[in-house]
């Protein structure tokens, strides 16, 4: 009898220790994760589990990334192999994470896969040996002159960055389009980490970013703090 009850004891000790063990908390698989493919995908610098400020963003996160489809998050995944090989990598185990973690979407290899960005360094030119060479009896042709002056193109037609959304941010604001303006504002020192809200670290960005441009010190993120983030003063 005295047995029986012993067994019952261990087997629900067990039962206890398997289901404390897999209720892993998600930020913390998340951390353990991102710092094992390298950091975070913009700066390679650690995630701190006790940093505050990172877990309310990835908690913030939850309410646009999660929402968001996979041929999305694969295309801001692309946006991260833009700085090179190695930030292609974190960016890709960076949002493997997100999806597995913060979204709970369970782990997909493909989402871990690094996305290979073609860049001009890639394109090797043809060798000279291709070009027909210019007979001796052949003239050179005088260029003929153009008709008319060619218009250069309205920059505000054919913007060099992405077109402001058309919504005025405020702190609390989640929306994908904010990732982009946020990894910019990282190649002035920032460590976003792309999440599509505005938060603390968002509005600290945009003040100094007005500031630096004598722009209104709002904390509102319009088309001209929009703008400034590529083509304006940066912040410091």
């Amino acid at each position: 009898m005295l047995r029986g009850l012993w067994l019952v004891g261990v087997a629900a000790a067990v039962v206890l220790f398997v289901v404390g063990c897999s209720s892993e908390d998600p930020w913390e698989a998340y951390v353990e994760q991102v710092n094992k493919g390298g950091g975070e995908m913009k700066t390679g610098q650690p995630l701190d589990v006790n940093d505050e400020a990172a877990r309310q963003e990835f908690e913030q996160a939850k309410s646009i990334t999660c929402q968001m489809s996979k041929e999305d998050l694969m295309g801001l995944k692309a946006l991260g192999s833009m700085s090179g090989p190695e930030a292609a990598k974190r960016a890709a185990n960076q949002m493997g994470a997100l999806w597995e973690f913060a979204c709970d979407k369970g782990y997909d290899p493909e989402m871990y896969q690094p996305e290979k960005a073609a860049g001009i360094d890639e394109i090797e030119p043809p060798p000279m040996d291709d070009f027909p060479s210019a007979s001796p009896e052949e003239s050179t042709p005088e260029p003929a002159a153009p008709e008319s002056s060619p218009e250069l193109p309205d920059v505000a037609d054919d913007p060099l960055w992405p077109s402001w959304p058309g919504t005025v941010y405020t702190y609390g604001d989640c929306d994908p389009a904010l990732v982009d303006w946020q990894l910019q504002m990282n190649t002035y020192g920032y460590d976003f980490q792309g999440t599509g809200c505005y938060a603390e670290e968002t509005e600290e960005a945009v003040l100094d970013l007005q500031e630096a441009n004598s722009l209104p010190t709002s904390g509102k993120l319009g088309p001209e703090t929009w703008d400034a983030a590529w083509a304006g003063v940066p912040p410091g």
